[in-house]
């Protein structure tokens, strides 16, 4: 995942460097919640709800200013939402990768 979340900074923003986990944390914190979300579980429904609710307020507004000092850097925003992304697609595709027998469409015998 952290390959994907590098290779999506280089290509969709305007990042030329970009130092820390914070992605990473946010891809696999999307990840597993969604994951739980599938085992029909109201926790991980709350939980991907809650995340992508904060990467949309974050990117539009921005990270807080406050932490921004505390940690003397920018905070990537933009990787936080790329690695929720990915993190999220990768659960799906997992999922319905291994649930094949839950598609729509039915072949006839």
């Amino acid at each position: 995942m952290s390959i994907a979340i590098g290779i999506c900074l280089i290509f969709f923003t305007s990042m030329t460097t970009y130092f820390g986990l914070s992605g990473l944390l946010h891809g696999l914190f999307g990840y597993f919640s969604l994951k739980k979300t599938f085992r029909n579980c109201l926790e991980g429904l709350f939980l991907v709800s809650f995340s992508v609710i904060k990467g949309i307020l974050e990117y539009i507004y921005g990270a807080s200013e406050l932490i921004s000092r505390i940690i003397g850097a920018h905070i990537a925003v933009e990787a936080h939402l790329l690695g929720l992304s990915l993190g999220l697609i990768f659960s799906s595709i997992e999922f319905f990768a291994k649930n094949k027998h839950l598609s729509i469409s039915k072949e006839k015998e």
